[in-house]
């Protein structure tokens, strides 16, 4: 069924464009931009994903949406550069704040209609606009047709209590005022300074006090089953795929796409996070460096671990007694011992004299 004659009136002039653009590479092509914590712009480039353009309504229409949204997932379109800002966190995001979004789910709607109105099978299955807008919520932006909830009204403010009465203002200061002040001071000088009253303990749960959060240590086989270096196959594939020289390594996106694989799921995720997602939020699937690169870590399989984004967000970039506690001795001692032999065998050959303080600040300021 033809869907392009309706275009004019149900898409926006921006996302007009896109599907313009779109129709004309036969891909998706737009530019993305890494932010630092601060919210400034520190690279541009442009990103490219593989999606052919649909002339007419697909004839599985929720496989379409699906391997959609896998792709733009697995691309640094995700982010939107707005809500990366607000979250002080460092990434790629998309600038344009999204021209993808709002066609994607237009052209959603626009299709159901014309199902819809040609006595077609109205099933919601097949439009998955649920799941699209629940996996934006966890990469952080919210999708465009999802409205804000009301924000509820706050209770009146109780009435503040009167102020006390101002007090009666100095005498005013005369010679023998001066003299006085001058004597008392010679006086206390003088005298043994007066022992200082005891402070009050401070209560145990005093108010305002923030409450400190503790990790639970997990055991043996879970520390084992959640280090990504304790996988022979990922290290396999890692080592064929991103282990030369100048590959820059395997990051979190690559290891992502690696547990993405048909069957690795199942096989390689432990079980009790199989029911969960990759994600930017407390509860989601994350792939956490032991080292982080914050303070020189590298990426490469040895040094990561799979746990939630509360741990993640619990622990950050330190490296405490707790987090290799939490990682268990296995995987400290191979990414400990990794991070040394990548710092020993890149000395003979790292222009060390090229780095600035001032110049390369940006590039260093990067944190994960």
């Amino acid at each position: 069924m033809d869907w392009q004659t309706y275009a004019p009136t149900h898409f926006k002039k921006g996302d007009q464009a896109f599907l313009r653009r779109w129709q004309a590479n036969n891909q998706i092509v737009g530019s993305v931009a890494y932010y630092n914590q601060d919210g400034e712009r520190v690279e541009s480039s442009t990103e490219t994903v593989e999606v052919p353009f649909p002339t007419t309504i697909p004839i599985d229409i929720k496989a379409f949406f699906e391997d959609f949204d896998e792709k733009l997932r697995m691309s640094r379109f995700w982010r939107n550069a707005s809500s990366l800002r607000h979250a002080g966190e460092a990434g790629w995001a998309d600038p344009a704040n999204g021209f993808w979004r709002s066609t994607r789910n237009n052209l959603q709607r626009l299709w159901k209609k014309l199902i819809v109105d040609a006595g077609g099978n109205d099933d919601d299955d097949d439009f998955p606009d649920a799941e699209f807008e629940a996996a934006l919520q966890g990469a952080g932006g919210a999708g465009p047709s999802a409205a804000p909830a009301p924000a509820p009204e706050p209770p009146e403010p109780p009435e503040p209590p009167a102020p006390p009465p101002p007090p009666p203002p100095p005498p005013p200061a005369t010679l023998q005022t001066n003299i006085n002040s001058w004597l008392q001071g010679a006086t206390s000088a003088a005298a043994p300074p007066a022992a200082a009253p005891a402070a009050p303990a401070a209560p145990s749960n005093a108010a305002g006090k923030k409450k400190v959060v503790t990790i639970p240590t997990p055991s043996r086989s879970h520390q084992l089953e959640h280090y990504c270096g304790n996988i022979p196959e990922l290290m396999e594939y890692a080592t064929q795929k991103h282990g030369q020289a100048g590959k820059g390594g395997m990051d979190e996106a690559a290891i992502h796409r690696w547990y993405r694989m048909p069957g690795h799921w199942k096989k390689y995720i432990p079980k009790a996070f199989q029911h969960l997602n990759f994600g930017r939020g407390n509860d989601d699937l994350q792939v956490c460096h032991i080292v982080a690169v914050h303070v020189g870590g590298h990426p490469w399989p040895y040094n990561y671990v799979i746990a939630t984004g509360k741990v993640n967000n619990h622990f950050k970039q330190w490296f405490t007694p707790e987090w290799r506690e939490y990682i268990g001795e296995q995987a400290y001692n191979h990414a400990t011992s990794f991070q040394r032999w990548a710092v020993l065998a890149t000395q003979a050959t790292l222009p060390n004299g090229k780095f600035d303080p001032i110049l390369d600040r940006l590039l260093a300021k990067r944190k994960r």
